[in-house]
């Protein structure tokens, strides 16, 4: 555990020495009505619709080199978003949900998950990579990143996303001073009769003290509505 501890140690630490990477202007002129309700679209797609419980192989790897491999399960629906970590041989490690209202509740969490600033930024980041944003998307061009939506929330944070010729995109983050404090590259999306996933995610935190996120999609299941 000497590994996992260090590593939850450096995640919370992320947030210390990163690179001023700022919100790019959202430029709307220029752009057609056919662009931009396709770029919508696209942008709409990369988010989970329903009930669902997803399994993802994840490997984390620090700046420093360390890194460690563990079996992310993610449950989606209406109500509630629920979260949990588990070894390779299957011991859950942490387990925690979160309501409509934002409440959350760690229903398991040992050393070294035993940390509520854990919780809160696994969660944040879980809820980034597949709950679409409340406020309404704005199609434009993202600074050099290209054609994208940008959501824009009431607390001053932003979401852009970008798509890629590739059916996959590229997604930003951006706090209330308009620094990135997250991306996520997903790519290889692979449409089912009942939904489309990406089979890779790469997450990334930035500075000298970031992390990456290596996520290998295992499984999808529809749950009941």
């Amino acid at each position: 555990m000497k590994l996992l501890s260090l590593l939850v140690l450096l995640l919370l630490s992320a947030c210390a020495g990163r690179e001023a990477l700022l919100l790019p202007e959202l430029q709307k002129a220029g752009i057609s009505a056919e662009q931009r309700e396709e770029i919508l679209q696209k942008c709409d797609e990369i988010f989970v619709s329903g009930n669902w419980q997803l399994v993802h192989s994840i490997t984390f790897s620090m700046a420093s080199g360390h890194g460690a491999t563990v079996i992310g399960v993610t449950i989606l629906d209406e109500n509630t978003l629920r979260t949990g970590l588990m070894s390779v041989e299957g011991f859950v490690l942490f387990e925690a949900e979160r309501d409509p209202a934002g409440k959350l509740q760690v229903m398991r969490a040992l050393p070294p998950f035993d940390n509520m600033e854990f919780a809160r930024g696994l969660m944040r980041d879980v809820q980034m990579l597949f709950v679409r944003p409340a406020a309404a998307p704005v199609a434009g061009l993202l600074g050099n990143e290209g054609l994208g939506c940008r959501y824009g929330a009431a607390d001053g944070t932003s979401v852009d996303i970008v798509p890629t010729a590739d059916s996959g995109a590229v997604v930003h983050i951006y706090d209330r001073a308009s620094t990135e404090t997250l991306s996520f590259e997903m790519t290889d999306f692979r449409k089912t009769a009942t939904g489309l996933f990406p089979q890779k995610i790469y997450l990334k935190t930035p500075g000298i003290q970031g992390y990456t996120l290596n996520m290998t999609l295992i499984s999808a299941e529809k749950t009941e509505e």
